[in-house]
């Protein structure tokens, strides 16, 4: 894992940003494990092979742990290592093993607060799993998360500790039928025209993206790999309505 400055990602060279493929998170935890290092964030899954704490989050859950982001914003489907130092952050993280291995990640307003209150925090967010953490020496630690649904703030509970808050989830307008197909190939499209002009994002990027049959998710996608302002990540994830 390659990161930098707390709660935050400094993006590989040759990729703006870049989210690794469940196969690689699988694989760093293997190898972690294998070293007696890491501690696992092992999730049940139902029969269909989804992980079983995302439905009964959506339908139950409504109070979750917030870990605030200083520079990145975390998408549904997005696998991301973080590295996390400080202590509200460590007690949120802590949390969220005790309890259902998932958490509440929202950007920070301004990255440079160190100590944001809730009025400094973004109101929509992304319910994560938390896949593995590795607690290191100086007390800091790298964690491995994987986005799974959009969810606002209702309200925060604030302690000494920890931010947590009441949330509810946040259910995108999906497109279907011949419009979805149309939308996704308009992004496609556009996108492969970005990627061409930009020289960060590699050009075997949208062979990987054919296979997303979901408008929305080929967007959350995409927007993960561009190279624009926080702020305007940010406003992508708020987005609820898709539109041609």
């Amino acid at each position: 894992w390659r990161v930098s400055g707390e709660e935050g990602w400094e993006p590989q060279p040759s990729l703006a940003v870049r989210a690794v493929t469940k196969a690689e998170a699988e694989a760093a935890e293997e190898a972690q494990k294998a070293k007696g290092e890491a501690e696992p964030a092992a999730a049940a899954t139902d029969e269909d092979g989804r992980n079983a704490t995302t439905a009964a989050a959506t339908d139950s859950q409504s109070v979750l742990a917030v870990l605030p982001l200083r520079d990145v914003v975390v998408y549904p489907h997005m696998v991301i290592p973080l590295f996390v130092g400080r202590e509200k952050s460590i007690h949120a993280l802590e949390t969220a093993m005790e309890d259902s291995k998932q958490i509440l990640l929202v950007a920070q307003r301004s990255a440079g607060e160190d100590d944001p209150d809730p009025a400094e925090i973004h109101e929509v967010g992304t319910v994560s799993n938390i896949l593995q953490l590795l607690k290191l020496p100086d007390g800091t630690i790298k964690v491995l998360v994987e986005g799974v649904y959009r969810a606002r703030i209702e309200g925060f509970i604030e302690t000494d500790e920890l931010f947590s808050a009441r949330i509810s989830a946040v259910e995108i307008e999906e497109v279907e039928g011949r419009e979805a197909e149309v939308l996704s190939r308009s992004l496609m499209n556009h996108f492969d025209q970005y990627v061409k002009l930009n020289k960060k994002v590699p050009a075997e990027i949208i062979s990987s993206l054919s296979s997303i049959d979901e408008p929305s998710r080929l967007a959350d996608t995409i927007a993960a790999h561009m190279a624009i302002k926080i702020q305007d990540k940010q406003e992508i994830l708020e987005i609820v309505q898709l539109q041609g």
